[in-house]
């Protein structure tokens, strides 16, 4: 991962090519650079202008089987709480939850994901593989852990809408 200086805005234009996962801002400055792992020790580590932030493995807990998220400083901002695939929801630590909603992935609407009310992730209609727009709420860049909040949105919109493609693809389409 490369050094990150540019501070998170939105909308960002996520790209993906082999583990790397990166966001670039309106003018093309990378704002997040990360690495997707598939179990051990975490799931996505990405650095963003306050440090680097993670997604990490899977954990057993009382409500479930989740992915913690973690700031740069090593504190726990929030969980990914899966339940089965297509159930999954982002629970924040100040108690807010945000149900996950993938959508499309066919020949006439694109792969999209949506993030409660803190993000919407659309592909291109065409050669959606190319790169997603990730729209973030106002209250998400105001939100006091936003860096590793952001991370989370991105590794749940990129495993959400690469299924979407994969789905679409084994299906043939709409």
């Amino acid at each position: 991962m490369d050094p990150v200086s540019a501070p998170l805005s939105s909308p960002l234009k996520v790209r993906q090519r082999k583990h790397r996962v990166w966001a670039e801002d309106a003018a093309g400055q990378v704002v997040l650079d990360g690495r997707m792992q598939e179990n051990w020790p975490e799931r996505y580590a990405a650095a963003t202008a306050s440090g680097t932030h993670r997604v990490a493995a899977g954990v057993e807990g009382g409500s479930g089987h989740y992915l913690p998220v973690i700031d740069a400083g090593g504190r726990e901002v929030a969980r990914i709480v899966m339940r089965r695939r297509q159930d999954w929801e982002l629970l924040l630590a100040t108690g807010e939850r945000a149900t996950v909603t993938g959508r499309g992935g066919g020949m006439i609407t694109p792969p999209t994901c949506i993030v409660g009310e803190l993000s919407t992730a659309v592909t291109p209609r065409f050669a959606p593989q190319r790169y997603y727009t990730l729209t973030l709420a106002d209250a998400v860049l105001a939100h006091p852990d936003r860096d590793a909040l952001v991370v989370a949105l991105v590794w749940i919109s990129e495993t959400t809408t690469a299924s979407r493609i994969g789905d679409s693809i084994g299906s043939g389409g709409e």
